[in-house]
């Protein structure tokens, strides 16, 4: 993920909810904190979130399990996951340093 043509201005400056059609072809929504924006790709939600602290993806998993990955780019076998739309990650949340922004 790399967010350095994304401005400060496209994230929220309130709490708002994301509304996405999930993998199970069933309407979803998601509570997206201030600072934050979200969009899908292959039909899972993912969420940008400011952070003061370095760059890493929360990957949830169909059962709610949480794995952090350090950085900002996904290992090849949670990306087959998503691109091949298996309903096994159910939400990915990715942590930006503000200053990874464009200014």
């Amino acid at each position: 993920f790399d967010p350095r043509l994304l401005m400060r201005t496209a994230f929220s400056d309130q709490a708002m909810i994301f509304e996405y059609l999930s993998t199970t072809d069933q309407w979803q929504t998601l509570k997206l904190p201030i600072n934050a924006l979200g969009f899908t790709w292959c039909q899972v939600p993912i969420v940008y979130e400011l952070t003061d602290h370095e760059f890493s993806i929360d990957v949830t998993d169909a059962d709610g399990r949480v794995v952090t990955i350090p950085g900002q780019t996904l290992p090849g076998p949670v990306s087959d996951q998503l691109i091949s739309r298996s309903s096994a990650i159910a939400q990915l949340k990715v942590l930006i340093p503000q200053g990874a922004l464009l200014s």
